[in-house]
């Protein structure tokens, strides 16, 4: 039992019951901690994780982190424990006195993409008019968030637009992203000199019909009238 009052019910053989309060004497250690999985079987998985005393006097208690892989720790700040494959781990935290201890079974998830992290652009250029080209980003492959499943991949535009992967109402220019995974695979996708061929005029005061096409980088080009 932790510290903390309890109380025990007893009831004889003719049903007759009674209880008896008692306290424990004591302080409980308790724990938090975090994870990141292992990724493409290369053992980066990590563990960190923290003693406390939740009781007032205790800020700065030193602890012994005893883990089920052999690894042993004093420390007052926490542990990180890191170089993880998959699987479960145990770890059991002792008080300096040596008479309160906590054990804790943490589990490390494993992630594996079934194809390389990659991006594809669809493009439709701009009237000269009005900002009117459009962006669209379809992303394939890595390790797609398991369970933030409207925004797999965290995405970050060029000018801090962030998770979003339509663009509307754009200038003339080019654009570029950053694209990670749930494993934190990044993609750079970098700026560079619009290059591309210019497309028919405008129907006045209309969108552009626009074509569509895979490129990289995402240029998108101000449509002019044939000179």
């Amino acid at each position: 039992l932790g510290a903390g009052y309890y109380r025990l019910a007893i009831i004889d053989n003719n049903g007759c019951r009674g209880e008896v309060p008692f306290t424990v004497e004591g302080e409980d250690v308790e724990i938090s901690y975090g994870t990141s999985p292992e990724c493409e079987h290369r053992s980066n998985g990590t563990i960190w994780l923290q003693a406390y005393v939740p009781a007032p006097g205790h800020n700065g208690d030193s602890f012994h982190y005893e883990w089920s892989t052999g690894d042993e720790f004093d420390s007052s700040e926490g542990i990180l424990l890191e170089g993880l494959a998959a699987g479960q781990y145990t770890v059991a935290v002792t008080n300096q006195s040596g008479d309160c201890s906590y054990t804790e079974t943490i589990e490390v998830r494993g992630f594996v993409s079934e194809a390389p992290l990659s991006v594809e652009a669809e493009i439709i250029n701009t009237c000269p008019q009005y900002p009117s080209g459009y962006i669209e980003l379809h992303i394939n492959g890595g390790v797609p968030h398991p369970t933030a499943v409207n925004r797999p991949y965290s995405i970050q535009w060029e000018d801090f637009y962030y998770n979003n992967h339509r663009r509307y109402k754009l200038e003339e220019g080019s654009y570029s992203i950053a694209v990670r995974d749930f494993c934190d695979i990044l993609l750079l996708l970098p700026l560079r000199q619009a290059q591309g061929t210019l497309l028919p005029a405008c129907p006045s005061g209309e969108p552009p019909a626009g074509q569509a096409g895979m490129e990289r980088p995402f240029n998108v080009v101000n449509l002019k009238k044939p000179g």
